[in-house]
């Protein structure tokens, strides 16, 4: 009988990648750096992060949020016209007249959607 099983060579494509990351990971002594500290350095990374953070923040339009809330109490019948002024009146139809033109634009990019959509399937029919 013959003996088929492969031997070992060590000279394989395997072994070279074996012995390279045993070179590469294989170092009995661990370098370790230590930082070296800086305070001009922890201040300029303070001020750069604090005004990353201003940058980022949103800030509430707290005159809108009390029109949407007006509207919301008139529309729920809390309160009638009577009870509010001119302003009040002015403020909420502009709010009314930006809704409905978001409304509008929305309902024409849904309207596209699906005329593309229609387009494609009818395509993909033919």
């Amino acid at each position: 009988m013959e003996n088929k099983t492969l031997m070992v060579t060590g000279r394989g494509f395997f072994a070279k990648i074996k012995n390279f990351f045993k070179s590469l990971f294989g170092k009995n002594k661990i370098e370790i750096q230590q930082p070296s500290y800086d305070n001009n350095s922890f201040d300029s990374q303070e001020v750069n992060q604090s005004s990353f953070l201003d940058d980022i923040k949103i800030t509430p339009n707290v005159e809108k949020q009390q029109i949407e809330k007006l509207q919301r109490n008139y529309e729920n019948g809390l309160i009638t016209e009577e009870d509010m002024t001119q302003e009040q009146i002015f403020k909420i139809e502009n709010l009314y007249k930006e809704q409905i033109t978001k409304l509008q634009s929305d309902y024409k990019t849904y309207k596209r959607k699906i005329i593309e959509a229609r387009r494609k399937l009818a395509h993909n029919n033919n």
